[in-house]
């Protein structure tokens, strides 16, 4: 018996429509743009949170807890500042430092004065410049202990620098805070720089047996 012919279509698969090309792109392109707001709202969220944790300054203390500075969160300890520095910190590619040197009244004469032991100390750092140029003083309270600060430049190993040298007394102790950076970054880094001396806290055992 003869066998009817195939019904047409059924022997093989449907042919894709003429436009299945156009619309098969049209779903790429959907789950791309849609990839891409994903990341983008994504974006909007995280990273606005990541800046601010960036940007939040932080809070670092000395070894016997007795005071303590407010450092931008990108700074790190650096040991190799200074030998005998309480705090030696700063930012490497900012080319911005600063290191907190104590001496304890009872170990200086009972004459020493603010004045006097901000000279003693801005002397050795003049004496180890060349082109050595300072500021008149400024005379400063830093969270309510009297202080006094100079600007210092000059240059050292032929690369110019600028410091702030301040010397904050409070009841047992006197603090040389020197902060410095490169003359060409002093003016961006300037106000970073007063920031951080300005946040310096002393907390003697004394004041914090009051409170």
């Amino acid at each position: 018996m003869e066998q009817p012919p195939p019904l047409p279509g059924r022997s093989s698969p449907p042919p894709l429509p003429k436009n299945s090309g156009t619309r098969a792109l049209i779903i790429v392109l959907s789950i791309l743009v849609g990839g891409i707001v994903l990341v983008g709202v994504l974006a909007a969220i995280f990273i606005p949170n990541i800046v601010r944790e960036v940007s939040k300054p932080k809070v670092v203390v000395s070894s016997d807890e007795q005071f303590s500075l407010t450092v931008p969160r990108l700074w790190t300890e650096l040991k190799e500042l200074h030998q005998e520095g309480e705090l030696r910190y700063g930012n490497k590619y900012a080319e911005t430092y600063v290191i907190v040197l104590t001496d304890a009244k009872e170990d200086l004469d009972e004459d020493l004065t603010l004045e006097s032991h901000s000279d003693l100390t801005r002397e050795g750092i003049v004496s180890s410049l060349a082109k050595a140029s300072v500021s008149k003083p400024t005379r400063l309270t830093i969270n309510g202990d009297d202080a006094i600060q100079y600007e210092i430049s000059g240059s050292a190993d032929n690369i110019n620098i600028v410091y702030f040298h301040t010397t904050v007394e409070d009841e047992d102790h006197f603090h040389q805070i020197l902060t410095w950076t490169l003359k060409s970054r002093f003016s961006k880094n300037k106000d970073e720089m007063r920031k951080v001396v300005s946040s310096f806290k002393a907390n003697a055992p004394k004041k914090q047996a009051e409170n």
